[in-house]
């Protein structure tokens, strides 16, 4: 079983925590939303693999592109409240 797939397993037995700690609101924005780094609902960048297993997990994570940086890469962030929900809650090996 690959890593994502044991993500998405968590994330399935974790659907109603996950959605509770859902973020929503976009009052103190910087610009129009279209980049995780300027929204204040999205996360920090490097959550591409959790991203890809919360949508393996049928659960909406609001994933943007994040760009940041006087010569930035793109990156991935998600809602902030899911996010941190993960970090604080997964088994070691299944955040980013």
């Amino acid at each position: 079983m690959t890593t994502t797939q044991k993500r998405a397993e968590w994330m399935i037995a974790h659907r109603a925590e996950i959605e509770a700690a859902r973020t929503s609101g976009h009052g103190q924005c910087r610009g129009k939303c279209k980049n995780g780094a300027t929204c204040c609902n999205q996360s920090s960048g490097g959550y591409g693999w959790i991203a890809r297993a919360l949508a393996s997990a049928g659960i909406e994570a609001e994933a943007t592109t994040y760009w940041s940086g006087s010569l930035p890469t793109p990156s991935t962030s998600i809602n902030r409240g899911i996010a941190q929900y993960i970090d604080a809650t997964a088994p070691q090996g299944l955040t980013r």
